[in-house]
């Protein structure tokens, strides 16, 4: 599959994080939160986020993979570590919702709770237990180099589907974060990471728009041509980002703010 992916990155003891997301699942209907531009964490905003609908006239195709990764903790990030994974995905034109969580009795296999939301009527969720292993399942469907990207929590990454599906297998991952532009540069051993440049002033616009620029072609996900970009030689510490236990509301979004 080469569909562009929308990931959603959040934390554990991320206040922001809680009020944007709530309990994590999804709400028919709810008051509108600004970190979200207008919109809520709610059915209808996860299916325009699938579909790319940028207004009220939806579609039942799928334009986009949509994964969200939560940190067991601010500081998790670094080591990609990941607490809860959800999956969202269109079935012939109806939301479903794939939470996977660690399996508490036996590391091999893994928690999923799968959940249904109709167009009409109340959701439904059905419980089993895979045999793989929690990190196994992630780290076949997420590549590891995403956590160089982030530098907010709540993070919202758009990804091209090609450059998405290389990574997978050792490729060079590149996103564009809502929040921060990214900055290349090669670690010690010569290999290529695009990290985020918090220098950077913040962007100051939502998901929808986003994806809107990115239809009409404002944004291109694909790699930055190389004279675009600033090349830093340094080497790459065990944690790319420094360790911070906090996170503040500036602006729209939340980055991480040093103490």
């Amino acid at each position: 599959m080469s569909l562009p992916v929308i990931l959603i990155v959040s934390a554990a003891g991320c206040g922001p994080c809680d009020f944007t997301f709530g309990d994590y699942m999804p709400a028919r209907n709810s008051i509108p939160k600004p970190l979200l531009g207008g919109q809520t964490w709610s059915t209808i905003f996860i299916y325009n986020l699938l579909t790319g609908s940028t207004d009220t006239q939806k579609s039942d195709v799928q334009r986009y993979r949509l994964y969200h990764i939560k940190t067991p903790e601010l500081k998790g990030v670094n080591s990609g570590e990941t607490e809860n994974f959800y999956h969202y995905t269109l079935e012939n034109g109806i939301l479903m919702r794939y939470a996977y969580t660690r399996n508490k009795r036996d590391k091999n296999k893994t928690d999923l709770k799968t959940t249904t939301y109709p167009k009409t009527g109340d959701a439904s969720s059905k419980d089993t237990i895979i045999n793989k292993s929690y990190s196994e399942i992630v780290s076949a469907l997420i590549p590891n180099d995403y956590k160089y990207t982030i530098a907010n929590f709540p993070s919202f990454l758009f990804i091209d589907g090609e450059i998405w599906n290389s990574s997978l297998n050792g490729g060079i991952f590149y996103a564009y974060n809502m929040a921060f532009k990214q900055v290349k540069i090669h670690d010690k051993s010569g290999k290529t990471l695009w990290i985020s440049d918090r220098s950077n002033e913040i962007r100051g616009i939502y998901q929808l728009e986003t994806i809107k620029r990115i239809q009409n072609g404002e944004i291109n996900l694909k790699y930055p041509v190389e004279n675009a970009v600033k090349v830093v030689e340094e080497e790459k510490k065990e944690e790319p980002l420094k360790i911070i236990n906090t996170c503040t509301l500036k602006g729209r979004f939340l980055p991480f703010t040093d103490r």
